[in-house]
């Protein structure tokens, strides 16, 4: 996939003579409801002999209207290797500033969609572009300028409920991660290096992988999990806690660390991915460290038949 950079006013850039299928979204987290729209895309570029690409924005256009930090189910990284596996040919990325923002939507149109050689859009039905979102599905018809057809994928819905960035969200923040799984179509993953900890774990029978996690990632809720984490292109079963180790300091902040079951390697500075299957429960603060013990080997069997039932790495 050939990932092509784009910024504001637009610079000519070299474009399929042919035309392109082109899916426009900003697709964080690529949900099963992104999927539709790029699939649909997909089979349109297959049957017509057009590459397919897909436009979206280095940041969420909120960061610009609201000044305030925006956090993402996936980074601009993470998006890329999926549009990749989805057959995605070319990932138009645009540098959405306080510029850009200012751009009248029959413009949008004219310099990154008709100049770029478009044949097809494909968007999902509450798409909206250009200045003060004025742009919708609506009115991309008229702004093609008879030079594209538009082709609108409606909501996507599971269990009654829209598909939605914004429901993931939710799930993920209220520990009912197997939702969030299903509602992505995948299981939910973070990444993140390997840092010292306090070392309390390895004193308790218990040593943990202490992880730094880019702070635009979304957060799930606090709580122990039931995860996957992948080590030097290895998957691993374990169990994971984020939070703040109340049983042992008041105050101290989020934490992310991993009880890799049957692993004892020196992995300080390693980036390892984890894979979060399942919410355990709570953080509990507990009043002395014999009972935090026999808890996370309750933890720790719960884990194993977790993987034991699902024949799991």
């Amino acid at each position: 996939m050939n990932i092509i950079k784009l910024t504001y006013p637009f610079q000519p850039v070299e474009v399929e003579k042919e035309g392109i299928v082109l899916v426009l979204g900003f697709f964080d987290g690529v949900h099963l409801g992104h999927q539709k729209v790029i699939e649909t895309g997909r089979d349109i570029a297959r049957e017509k002999g057009y590459k397919l690409a897909v436009l979206s924005f280095n940041q969420h256009p909120s960061v610009i209207f609201t000044k305030q930090k925006e956090v993402y189910l996936t980074s601009v990284e993470e998006k890329a290797v999926l549009l990749q596996q989805m057959g995605v040919d070319i990932f138009y990325l645009v540098s959405f500033t306080e510029a850009f923002a200012s751009i009248e939507p029959h413009q949008f149109i004219q310099d990154y969609v008709i100049n770029l050689n478009t044949k097809y859009v494909v968007a999902g039905f509450d798409y909206r572009y250009g200045k003060g979102a004025n742009g919708t599905i609506e009115t991309l018809a008229e702004h093609s300028q008879g030079t594209f057809d538009v082709i609108i994928v409606e909501q996507q819905t599971q269990d009654y409920e829209k598909v939605s960035s914004t429901a993931i969200r939710q799930a993920l923040s209220t520990g009912t991660i197997e939702k969030a799984n299903a509602l992505l179509g995948r299981v939910y993953a973070t990444s993140g290096y390997v840092i010292h900890g306090d070392a309390r774990g390895r004193q308790i029978g218990f040593p943990t992988v202490n992880i730094k996690v880019d702070e635009k990632q979304y957060r799930l809720a606090e709580g122990v999990y039931i995860v996957r984490i992948k080590v030097k292109d290895v998957w691993y079963k374990g169990m994971a806690s984020i939070g703040r180790n109340i049983t042992f300091e008041q105050n101290r902040v989020v934490s992310v660390e991993v009880h890799v079951l049957d692993f004892s390697e020196d992995i300080y500075d390693e980036e390892v991915t984890i894979e979060w299957l399942k919410y355990v429960r709570e953080e509990i603060k507990f009043h002395s460290v014999k009972s935090l013990i026999a808890q996370l080997r309750m933890d720790e069997i719960s884990a194993r038949e977790y993987f034991e039932s699902r024949g799991q790495i």
